[in-house]
């Protein structure tokens, strides 16, 4: 994420950097943060989480940058280069931020959408060198809810097959029965952690729009094993491989 202090150059940037657009604030997103959205951003690196977050968080390039307040007597922990001061005070210009899925086992591979993450604003470009996580180096900014940018991976192997020829049909015995789709594999679409995640973004958007109702009064679907009865007092889903089974009362007949 730079070098002495310098804001990171297309040179720094991985080969194959995934782009991201963070498209929407959750409901705790710091002010600065959602009032800049759309922001594209640009991976720069990846850095592991500590133990109060445990996942991998990709390190970004954000444009535009963010101009961030932050207390006079804290100064000392911005990079000057990046500090400046208007009539409401003294302000930092965020160019890097990381980005951790909330929940573990979430994945920000090319083509994912609607993800739920957590946004930290780096305030000291040293952190690069630590490799992990530095809670002191970071501004926390809320969550956000990001697209990245490509072709899901199940998408790219569809594509792969069109235009193909057409393979001959081998003579003789029925071939064996072709087993069942076998479970998605953690953190893609259809499985358990993803569909968590896509609960997580949309109450993340309800909470803005529930009112004088509390958004934990909202009930939230949780995941039943195959084979488990439902209890009908509570929306709730089956995963079974590629198939999905959702259970809700009738909002009229109960």
């Amino acid at each position: 994420t730079g070098h002495e202090g310098a804001a990171p150059e297309p040179d720094d940037w991985p080969p194959d950097a995934r782009m991201f657009t963070i498209r929407a604030a959750a409901d705790d997103a710091a002010p600065s943060l959602a009032a800049e959205l759309p922001i594209s951003a640009t991976e720069l690196g990846m850095l592991d989480g500590d133990a109060d977050h445990p996942v991998q968080f990709c390190s970004v390039l954000l444009e535009p940058p963010v101009k961030h307040r932050f207390d006079a007597s804290d100064a000392a922990r911005y990079e000057r280069e990046y500090c400046d001061r208007d009539d409401d005070g003294e302000f930092f210009m965020v160019h890097v931020a990381l980005l951790g899925p909330r929940r573990p086992g979430v994945s920000l591979a090319p083509g994912a959408r609607d993800v739920l993450v957590d946004v930290a604003y780096v305030v000291d470009l040293s952190l690069e060198e630590d490799g992990v996580l530095n809670s002191a180096k970071v501004d926390w900014a809320g969550g956000a809810i990001v697209d990245v940018a490509g072709e899901a991976v199940a998408d790219r192997v569809a594509d792969t097959s069109e235009g193909q020829p057409d393979q001959p049909i081998a003579s003789g015995p029925m071939s064996a029965p072709v087993p069942a789709a076998s479970a998605p594999e953690p953190g893609s679409p259809g499985s358990s952690a993803w569909i968590r995640e896509q609960l997580d973004v949309r109450i993340a958007v309800l909470s803005r729009l529930a009112g004088e109702v509390a958004i934990s009064e909202v009930p939230v679907p949780t995941e039943l094993a195959k084979g488990e009865r439902h209890s009908n007092t509570a929306p709730q889903y089956v995963l079974d491989g590629a198939q999905f089974w959702y259970h809700t009362r009738d909002p009229k007949k109960g």
